[in-house]
């Protein structure tokens, strides 16, 4: 991790929104998880500040290497939340979700071969393959070496699943999602692990 200026929370908070964007969008770089301490602070004090209940959060990567704040609820709660990326929470979007219930959203078949994806400047290969409600997942570097893949999942109407082994500090969350012309968006997420979760 890069290290950059801003060596507190209450720095940061210091600063003008302009001022913010700035670091944000020409001193960080949020595919290297510089300063992701800063959004992590901001995830746990949204959380700790929220009259919602809220179920999990995770630091999002929007395109273009925005942080973002994901916050997710129950489905009978999101109705009352702000919508997506209109919410502004010290510094940074908020992304209001809900985990959605698989048997209601995917009736599609997901068959995907040799799917490249670009994460952190590293390309890397996907097949993924939907079983009635279960997701298989297979991701190859560029070496053609299997990666771990855990948690394969139906997301959304797509599907994601985790790299737990690509970046030493954090678990990568990958969400694929359909763009309506036959391809997949991409996009992913990091949440810190503890050291019991990761086995260390």
């Amino acid at each position: 991790m890069t290290r950059l200026p801003l060596n507190s929370y209450d720095a940061w908070l210091a600063l003008s929104e302009p001022e913010q964007e700035h670091i944000k969008n020409n001193i960080w770089n949020a595919y290297n998880r510089d300063r992701i301490d800063i959004p992590f602070t901001a995830l746990a004090r949204l959380i700790s500040n929220s009259e919602r209940t809220i179920i999990d959060g995770a630091i999002g990567t929007y395109h273009g290497g925005e942080y973002l704040l994901h916050v997710y609820v129950s489905e009978d709660s999101l109705a009352c939340c702000p919508k997506p990326l209109e919410q502004r929470f010290e510094g940074f979007r908020v992304y209001w979700m809900c985990y959605s219930h698989p048997e209601d959203n995917y009736t599609h078949d997901i068959d995907v071969s040799n799917l490249e994806l670009d994460i952190l400047g590293n390309t890397i290969s996907v097949n993924a393959k939907r079983v009635d409600l279960r997701m298989y997942v297979d991701a190859f570097d560029s070496g053609g070496q299997a990666l771990i893949v855990t948690h394969p999942r139906l997301y959304d109407g797509g599907f994601s699943f985790d790299l737990p082994g690509f970046s030493r500090c954090a678990d990568d969350t990958h969400i694929l999602l359909p763009d309506g012309s036959g391809g997949w968006v991409h996009q992913f997420t990091v949440r810190q692990s503890t050291r019991a979760e990761r086995g260390g």
